[in-house]
């Protein structure tokens, strides 16, 4: 089986905000303002955040071809067995080609350990709402959080469980 995630190295982190613009562009303007997503691309995906997130010990991983990405995702260990999903995105032309749901499968076979993965989602984001269901994932809780210049984030706190 080819596999379907691949792990990002350090010094290519940083093309990660140039993926994640495209993406965000075409997918959240239905959801959120101009202004905010470049807000938030900003907050999140600049070069020092991510060198940041990845000294942290979060870990990034390319979807699809290595060559040739057509996503990414990313998580970190929060407690024994407990990961967090910080990213998990797919662009346009491969949606709806199981690409995800490849990935997620891989990614908890992978993580043998993983017991419990959680992650947010905004919630009025329903495709990947429904994604997430259609992959195990549950409506834990909702959360509203203020992430400056009087923007915040209205998700959705998902959890999916090992059986």
């Amino acid at each position: 089986m080819i596999s379907s995630i691949h792990p990002i190295p350090f010094q290519e982190v940083h093309q990660l905000a140039t993926m994640a613009k495209e993406i965000w562009y075409e997918y959240y303007l239905s959801i959120i303002t101009q202004e905010q997503i470049d807000y938030m691309l900003e907050r999140f995906y600049n070069r020092e955040k991510l060198e940041q997130e990845w000294n942290d010990g979060v870990h990034f991983l390319f979807l699809g071809d290595v060559e040739k990405p057509c996503g990414f995702l990313s998580i970190s260990e929060q407690a024994a067995g407990n990961f967090f999903i910080h990213k998990f995105y797919v662009k346009k032309e491969k949606r709806g080609e199981g690409i995800g749901s490849k990935a997620f499968l891989e990614l908890i076979q992978q993580m043998s350990e993983a017991k419990e993965i959680r992650l947010q989602v905004n919630r009025k984001n329903i495709a990947s709402i429904n994604f997430y269901f259609k992959n195990g994932f549950k409506i834990e809780k909702w959360a509203d959080f203020e992430i400056g210049n009087g923007y915040e984030m209205n998700d959705f706190i998902m959890l999916w469980k090992r059986l």
